[in-house]
């Protein structure tokens, strides 16, 4: 039992060092990537074919994107209402930030734009509000297996 537990001692080694050689490395390609840009740019430059040897070229293309944010209160307090919420699209973040303020609203669409929480079904049958025959035939489970290796602090190993 032991010597198992050595062998997976020294798989956790293995994968750490690859994992310190990966950040590296994508360190590395970074830096690369933005001195490629850094000479587009120089150039006046947008993209560019490489040709590294005769069976190989890479296509290099320089692109912008752009993230627009908007002040909405200050939207808000310059536009009408109906002109400021023919803007407006649903932000799922802000729905579930608010979704206790939200839910009474919901409410009589929750049929059509809701899911089954397994969390409340639990909670439910516990208390006695529905009995776990109720739900019988009625789902699926899919156990699907994870894992997780991470560094722990000196003091956490001792426990172990």
């Amino acid at each position: 039992m032991n010597d198992r537990l050595e062998d997976i001692s020294e798989l956790v080694e293995e994968i750490k060092a690859i994992d310190g050689t990966m950040e590296g490395l994508k360190a590395q390609r970074q830096n690369l990537r933005e001195q490629i840009l850094l000479r587009l740019q120089s150039n006046s430059i947008n993209s560019l074919q490489v040709k590294l040897d005769e069976d190989e070229s890479y296509s290099v293309s320089k692109r912008v994107f752009s993230k627009v944010s908007y002040d909405q209160q200050e939207l808000k307090e310059r536009l009408d209402y109906e002109k400021f919420c023919s803007l407006l699209v649903l932000d799922n973040k802000k729905i579930k930030k608010e979704q206790s303020r939200v839910m009474y609203y919901l409410k009589p669409m929750l049929e059509d734009v809701g899911t089954i929480s397994t969390k409340l079904v639990k909670e439910q049958i516990e208390v006695g509000n529905l009995k776990a025959e109720d739900f019988k035939g009625a789902f699926s489970k899919e156990d699907r297996e994870f894992l997780y290796i991470r560094k722990m602090n000196s003091s956490r190993i001792s426990d172990l």
